[in-house]
């Protein structure tokens, strides 16, 4: 990528993964945005540390070593943005594959329509699906509900109707959710986010809220031939992050400096994936 015609800006990659900290540096060098070095550490999410904080600190400690560069204050604060003699980097994002495995499951209307779309949402989140329903789905109500218990699930992704469209299988799905939550613990509930037909999201939350949290997100299938992944995807990002930021101490803390959303690192892969097939030669496609 040239940078001809572009504000140069340094770029620090940070990546905290299940046994390791690496934090990459990419900056413009003979006119062109390369990769410079990285800095490699293990991760501390767990004992002795339980903060993320003092890997991403050996990291970058490692990374001035190799490059001669200056990337922490004397407080050992990240320096953002780069300063005049070169100290800092412009831009930080962070990627993350520590933390819990989160299990997920997807509530739709029809295979090649609704829950199709929803279980391409759930691709970015840093857990498995371990179940998923629709209105096809001939086991009784009572199995459904003992396949939902059984799941022990932290987040349940819902999704159904296009706009203006089916509403009252989409509430049937919601009541099938709401017996279900009722004979669970209240410790034991998994969140909820709705990502269905918007008419009828105020009464698909009324029936959940009084058991756990309910987020409401654009329709993943708006229209029976078009799918809008992207923006529930941004509000299934936040959200999981501050799920995980019980698991994984420091992930906040690092998140209010960051340029974008810390991301699971399954979520960056699949969008450069996206991108590069966007702006590649179809034909040759993307070897991941």
């Amino acid at each position: 990528m040239t940078a001809a015609g572009m504000d140069a800006v340094s770029i620090l990659a940070i990546d905290l993964g299940t046994a390791n900290t690496r934090v990459h540096l990419f900056d413009v060098a003979e006119g062109q945005y390369r990769f410079i070095a990285s800095g490699i550490s293990q991760t501390t999410a767990d004992a002795p540390y339980y903060d993320i904080g003092e890997g991403i600190y050996q990291a970058l400690d490692r990374l001035q070593a190799i490059t001669g560069r200056i990337f922490l204050d004397k407080d050992a604060n990240i320096i953002l943005p780069s300063q005049a003699g070169g100290e800092g980097v412009d831009r930080l994002v962070v990627t993350y594959s520590c933390g819990k495995t989160l299990n997920v499951a997807t509530f739709g209307l029809l295979g090649d329509a609704s829950l199709e779309s929803v279980n391409r949402l759930a691709s970015s989140v840093p857990g498995k699906v371990v179940d998923s329903f629709g209105i096809n789905d001939k086991r009784t109500l009572d199995a459904k509900i003992e396949a939902i218990l059984a799941a022990k699930l932290d987040l349940i992704l819902f999704a159904g109707g296009s706009e203006n469209g089916a509403s009252r299988s989409v509430l049937n799905i919601a009541d099938l959710i709401s017996r279900t939550m009722q004979v669970m613990p209240a410790g034991d509930r998994p969140e909820v986010v709705y990502a269905g037909n918007q008419a009828v999201s105020q009464q698909v939350k009324d029936k959940l809220e009084r058991f756990t949290a309910v987020h409401i997100l654009p329709n993943v299938r708006p229209q029976i031939d078009r799918e809008e992944v992207a923006r529930a995807e941004f509000g299934v990002s936040k959200l999981v992050n501050q799920m995980q930021s019980r698991y994984i101490n420091g992930l906040d803390r690092i998140g209010t400096i960051c340029n974008a959303l810390p991301e699971p690192s399954t979520s960056a892969a699949e969008k450069i994936i996206r991108f590069l097939s966007a702006t590649n030669d179809p034909q040759k496609g993307v070897l991941a």
